[in-house]
């Protein structure tokens, strides 16, 4: 402001004179000079001022605090020596010598801004340990101290525990000054003092009484520190102790807690904290929970051709005898998502070469498919890779531009994404091992059982079977294929002379007996919509409960085979959502590459705010006078008490905005 007056001062006596002549200000303050030749950008008081000075063409220089006559009145100086002194007649002893002026090289000032508001430190610590404060305190001991006299070395346990009773007393005094006042002073205890028999011991420090003085327990298990149940320096107690039993649960920490420290809804606050930590959830967490099933998707459920759309698995290992010995033999397995019919092959191992055998002998039996699906297994991505190498090929460009294989793939281990045809593996498994046993059949020997097999799975009822000789005869796959079952005859009894009659082969009449079965199979169709269909409603299972955790950027563990301390550390990167919006699956990263996982098999090891929410009381809330919106509830599980006491309040209410019956009640309402 000086610098702002002097400026003022010379463009005033500039204008009053009319008269141009060059100027020098002189100043002791460097920081006023840094900033009037600053080119940095300033705090907005500062700026405006500093515009304001350099407006004015004037030339600044430095003059020393002991050398600037302006000193001599604003520090204070007896009249008899301001007489005799000639700095002030005469100014500085160089100022008629320019070259002997002093000179002033800019630096660099850094302004340091203090915060508005206090810092919490407790906030920024993330673990419990009192040796940063106890340094503190060490320090500032040490500076009071003589040099002789400072402490040095490693920390002692008295220095420890100082600097503990030092963040017990800041908390306590923070969270707490009503009561330590009310402590402090004769009136009338406070409700919490009360309930807690609060009392102060010789370090000013807040302690709980109770009825267990004459126990034989410590003296802090007997008057234990209070501590407030949502502050961070609690949390950090909590963490201290939960890790220090060996990440024990709730009981086990709670009591060495109760040791040493009281904190109010102890249990709920250590419940919440220990449902958050790593080692617990790594240890035992559970994994995402699983939506509601979608829809089912239109592929299995409209009416197309058979095997149009295929699931494809195989079977386990089975052991056909061999004139060199035993040897492995796999099943191949083919299911209809449509009719839940199946078709089975044998192949003699799992290399690519057998599965594309197996494959063209089922497209030249049932039909060649439109969309192939099966999970990840390694045979089947290699497979795709050499159908799409076939289809590509100039041969067969042309006879399967109309017919194209699509292939998809299940997430990996999630057999539940492909239940129709691991239903029917399950079946096929429990069929072969009732007929073999312990049989070590021959090759010929397995593929008769084999195909006797596939022939009883597509005659299982799809249907409920009704024990009434009225009812139609459920519906099977092969009544969706044939027309028919095929472990029963064909046909009627067929007469000789008709078999001999020349007509009965003719054109006509075959065109009229395909006729008919085509009648007949549509006729199996449409019991299929109207039976089949609507009975799948009958196994549908809901929960409601679709609050999806999982976003990206989550650390998760991956559920393996092996013990869960071997599990694989992953990172979300994507998420798959399926029709109705809900994620089913996600794409992850591990430190071996990225591939995808149900989330059911992926763990969380960090809980969300979302998870932690506890539900809203369906306790009806009263409206609000001023707005016809009811008021939103809270998040807190209401008492039954407390829900009596909001009816009763509602009848006062209700009564006091009654018309009133008597004079006597109008003058009783006016003078409460």
């Amino acid at each position: 402001m000086a610098a702002v007056t002097a400026a003022r001062l010379c463009s005033y006596m500039s204008t009053s004179l009319n008269a141009t002549f060059s100027v020098c200000l002189w100043s002791d303050s460097q920081i006023v000079l840094s900033w009037i030749h600053s080119k940095k950008s300033l705090k907005p008081s500062v700026s405006h001022r500093v515009s304001e000075i350099r407006s004015i063409s004037t030339t600044w220089r430095y003059c020393p605090s002991a050398d600037n006559p302006a000193d001599l009145l604003t520090r204070g100086i007896t009249c008899d020596v301001l007489k005799s002194s000639t700095q002030w007649m005469h100014g500085p002893i160089w100022l008629p010598t320019p070259s002997q002026w002093p000179t002033w090289q800019q630096s660099e000032v850094l302004h340091v801004q203090a915060a508005e508001e206090e810092l919490d430190v407790i906030q920024e610590v993330t673990s419990l340990n009192p040796a940063p404060p106890a340094f503190v305190l060490r320090f500032i001991q040490n500076t009071r101290q003589s040099i002789t006299s400072r402490i040095v070395g490693p920390l002692t346990l008295p220095e420890l525990t100082a600097a503990n009773l030092k963040w017990l007393h800041d908390v306590q005094h923070t969270m707490f000054p009503d009561e330590v006042t009310n402590l402090q002073s004769s009136g009338n205890c406070s409700q919490l003092v009360r309930q807690l028999r609060l009392s102060l011991d010789c370090n000013n420090l807040l302690r709980c009484g109770g009825r267990i003085h004459n126990t034989p327990l410590a003296e802090l298990a007997r008057f234990p520190y209070l501590l407030p149940s949502r502050h961070p320096f609690t949390t950090l107690i909590i963490r201290n102790a939960h890790s220090a039993q060996l990440h024990s649960g709730v009981n086990a920490t709670l009591t060495a807690l109760r040791q040493k420290y009281w904190i109010p809804c102890a249990r709920q606050r250590i419940k919440s904290i220990i449902r958050k930590c790593v080692v617990c959830r790594k240890a035992a967490g559970k994994a995402y929970t699983i939506p509601d099933p979608p829809p089912l998707v239109k592929s299995s459920v409209n009416h197309t051709d058979p095997f149009t759309v295929t699931g494809v698995d195989f079977t386990g290992a089975l052991y056909v005898r061999t004139s060199e010995g035993e040897c492995k033999v796999y099943l191949c397995l083919f299911t209809c998502a449509v009719s839940r019919a199946v078709h089975l092959e044998i192949v003699t191992d799992l290399s690519v070469e057998c599965f594309l055998l197996a494959f063209r002998m089922f497209a030249g039996r049932r039909s060649v498919p439109k969309l192939l699906l099966s999970d990840n297994g390694s045979t089947y991505l290699a497979a795709a890779e050499e159908l799409k190498g076939l289809f590509s090929s100039a041969e067969l460009s042309d006879a399967l531009a109309r017919r194209g294989i699509q292939w998809q793939f299940i997430p990996k281990c999630a057999p539940w994404f492909g239940g129709f045809w691991e239903r029917l593996i399950g079946l096929t498994k429990s069929a072969l091992k009732k007929t073999l046993g312990r049989t070590c059949a021959t090759l010929e020997s397995l593929q008769t059982i084999v195909v006797e097999v596939e022939a009883l799975l597509n005659d299982r009822p799809l249907t409920h079977t009704s024990s009434d000789i009225c009812d139609p005869e459920p519906i099977t796959p092969s009544h969706l294929l044939h027309g028919r079952r095929i472990t029963t005859l064909p046909h009627s009894r067929v007469e000789g002379d008709e078999v001999e009659d020349p007509d009965f082969g003719d054109v006509s009449e075959v065109k009229r007996r395909a006729r008919a079965h085509a009648i007949i199979i549509w006729h199996f169709w449409s019991r299929w919509r109207h039976e089949y269909l609507t009975a799948l409603r009958e196994t549908h299972k809901t929960t409601g409960n679709n609050v999806q955790h999982v976003k990206i950027g989550d650390v998760v563990l991956v559920h393996d085979d092996t013990a869960r301390i071997n599990w694989k550390l992953a990172v979300i990167e994507s998420v798959n959502k399926g029709a109705d919006g809900l994620v089913r699956s996600a794409n992850i990263r591990t430190a071996t590459g990225r591939t995808n996982r149900p989330i059911a098999r992926l763990y969380p090891l960090e809980v969300t705010a979302t998870e932690m929410t506890v539900k809203p009381s369906t306790v009806k809330m009263p409206q609000s006078k001023d707005s016809d919106q009811p008021v939103p509830p809270s998040n807190r599980p209401v008492r039954e008490a407390a829900r009596r006491g909001q009816e009763q309040m509602k009848e006062w209410i209700s009564y006091l905005r009654a018309p009133p019956r008597m004079s006597w009640t109008v003058i009783n309402i006016k003078y409460i």
